[in-house]
């Protein structure tokens, strides 16, 4: 009940444990949309720091957005794994940012459609009017169907459910690189 409460109010909860040393439990509430977005710029995410961006001609460029560390870290392996250079972003800001930074190196977007800053539709919109070409493959565990069905009206190209087929992840990003090529 706790985590989909911050969920909705755009937070995150992170949680702690080690054995024989306890529990930390953080709740982290945005004061306001304005306010969220200047601690995500001045304060960003630690939950992937890759490696300096440095695009090669043989390997897709995938930006992954998810504001859950083990979700974001779980698809940047897969993504390594498959051959894929990434761009991480735990929230909208930060996905629009690295965005307009790269836009002709990316690939692909991997958006998660709940993030703690912004409607991942909106983020959506955001890109089409950046990268008006631009692949979006949209995922989450909690869409309602009416939006992802007007994400995928209005140009998305699939919707991945959590957790992710990496198979089809894996289809997309090829032949969208095939198609590029």
């Amino acid at each position: 009940m706790v985590y989909g409460t911050v969920k909705r109010h755009g937070g995150e909860v992170k949680v702690e444990s080690e054995q024989g040393r306890g529990t930390a439990i953080h709740v982290f509430l945005p004061v306001d949309d304005a306010a969220a977005a200047e601690a995500a710029e001045d304060h960003p995410s630690p939950a992937i720091t890759p490696p300096p961006f440095e695009p090669v001609d043989h390997q897709p460029v995938v930006l992954l957005v998810d504001d859950d560390h083990d979700v974001l870290s779980a698809n940047a392996a897969v993504c390594r794994s498959l051959g894929f250079r990434l761009l991480t972003a735990a929230n909208g800001y930060q996905a629009m940012k690295l965005l307009r930074r790269h836009a002709t190196t990316v690939d692909v977007v991997l958006l998660d459609l709940r993030l703690p800053d912004a409607d991942g539709s909106a983020i959506f919109d955001q890109i089409v009017e950046v990268a008006p070409d631009l692949p979006v493959l949209l995922t989450s565990g909690y869409a309602a169907d009416s939006v992802v069905q007007r994400l995928l009206d209005a140009g998305a190209l699939d919707f991945l459910p959590k957790p992710m087929d990496v198979s089809r992840f894996r289809e997309h990003v090829e032949a969208l690189v095939r198609v590029a090529s």
